[in-house]
């Protein structure tokens, strides 16, 4: 069992210092490493856009990885409530890509790169979950 942690400004400035750090953990490992950034940035700027606003904060993504089993992350925020896990409802699943408006993408990509999203509320903290089986 591995355990790796990173704490970063809730603010997009952050992404270039997330998507190397998720990188540097993923790239040992039998997967995607663009999959588990998509994910891992989708997760991440929703947080930023949703949970914080423009209050600004802290995030901790905190990474397990049991070999030959699964690789869990677990991202922490002291923002306003937020599942991601709850469809959106802007989402149009009719339009082209381009037609789109923002919203519920994000959970999609998440589900299919993901075996388990998960999302709790513990005290102050948002807790997403995002479990990947090996």
């Amino acid at each position: 069992m591995t355990i790796q942690s990173v704490t970063l400004d809730a603010t997009l400035e952050s992404l270039p210092k997330l998507m190397g750090w998720v990188e540097t953990v993923v790239t040992p490992l039998p997967l995607s490493v663009q999959q588990i950034q998509l994910v891992v940035e989708e997760a991440f700027v929703n947080i930023v856009h949703y949970s914080y606003g423009d209050m600004g904060g802290k995030v901790t993504l905190s990474v397990d990885y049991q070999p030959d089993k699964q690789l869990i992350f677990e991202i922490r925020d002291s923002g306003h409530p937020f599942d991601p896990t709850r469809p959106s409802p802007l989402i149009d699943r009719t339009s082209s890509l381009e037609r789109r408006r923002e919203g519920g993408l994000g959970l999609m990509l998440m589900k299919k790169f993901m075996t388990e999203v998960r999302y709790r509320r513990e005290g102050q903290e948002n807790v997403l979950t995002l479990i990947r089986k090996l």
